[in-house]
This record gives C-alpha cells, sequence and structure tokens, in this order.
C-alpha cells in the first residue's frame, strides 16, 4: 500500500514539474508570407502579414514568428515610432537608464491605460494615462528590452520597444 501511495506521489510530482518547465501557454505564432497582408492578424498562413516588421511588433516574449522563403528585413529594429501618422505614443529617452516619458500626442487621453511588461511577459507596472505626457519609471529593473502596451476601452492598442540600459 506504501509503494503505491509512493508511485502515486511520485507520479503526480514529475507531472507537475513537466508543467512547470513546459514554458508559456499562451504563447502566439504569428506567419508572414510575401502576399500576406499586414491588416490580417497574422494567426495563419491564410491570415498572414506581409512584413516581418508588423509581426515584431505585434509579438512578445515566447511568441513564434513563422516566415514563408523570403527575404525579409526589419524596418524598426527597436519597435519605437516616431512617426505620428503610425502611433500616436512616443517613448524618450529610448534607450533609457530608467526613467522615461510616454508622450501621446492624441487630443483626448480619457479611458486609455498603458502596462509594461518584462521579456518574460509579466506586468511590471500599469496605469491609466490621463495627461499628454506620463512619466514611468522602471528603477531597480534590470537591463534588456520591455514592452509598453498602450490601448484603451475601445479596443484600440499600441505596442512600443522600451530598451533599459
Amino acid at each position: 500500500m506504501k509503494s503505491i501511495r509512493l508511485s502515486l506521489y511520485l507520479t503526480h510530482a514529475l507531472f507537475l514539474i513537466s508543467l512547470l518547465g513546459a514554458g508559456p501557454l499562451h504563447a502566439s505564432r504569428y506567419h508572414v508570407k510575401p502576399t500576406g497582408n499586414d491588416m490580417n492578424n497574422g494567426t495563419s498562413w491564410t491570415l498572414a502579414f506581409q512584413s516581418l516588421q508588423k509581426a515584431l511588433d505585434v509579438a512578445v516574449s515566447g511568441d513564434e514568428v513563422w516566415v514563408a522563403a523570403c527575404t525579409y528585413k526589419p524596418t524598426n529594429l527597436l519597435g519605437t515610432r516616431n512617426d505620428p501618422m503610425d502611433n500616436p505614443f512616443q517613448l524618450f529617452p529610448n534607450p533609457t537608464k530608467g526613467q522615461f516619458t510616454l508622450r501621446s500626442d492624441l487630443d483626448a487621453m480619457e479611458g486609455w491605460t498603458y502596462s509594461i511588461c518584462d521579456p518574460l511577459g509579466r506586468i511590471l507596472t500599469s496605469g491609466q494615462l490621463s495627461q499628454m505626457e506620463t512619466h514611468i519609471s522602471l528603477q531597480g529593473q534590470s537591463t534588456g528590452l520591455y514592452h509598453v502596451h498602450i490601448q484603451n476601452h475601445e479596443g484600440k492598442h499600441y505596442l512600443l520597444k522600451l530598451m533599459k540600459q
């Protein structure tokens, strides 16, 4: 009886260990092909993006980007956009040593929120955007790449990438 109970405990322990080592359960896969369309969602070959940059802009840590045979070149390695027509939000300084500013060119900030995620997708800080400029700190966080997610209550979403030195 003791050996059956011990065997059951070991089986459960091995199962839990395998789950912990399995990696993120909610990773996404994005597809890119020359005949795709960047207005698609990229979640299948049928709905593939056309540009590698679009896939890089939407992917977060743990996601996969699959590309069809072709030559692709990212156009924006840090994922930061300075063209207000593309994205009304800017981060500066980028790279940062800890303190940075999130600026918006929108007339109204009501309903907009931000969240800062580490490379593993964990939310480090979040808040409401109520002014044209919001000052945010990553003091005490490791150097590396962080994702700044900005969204409103209508589902509009922007992703910026911030490098901390």
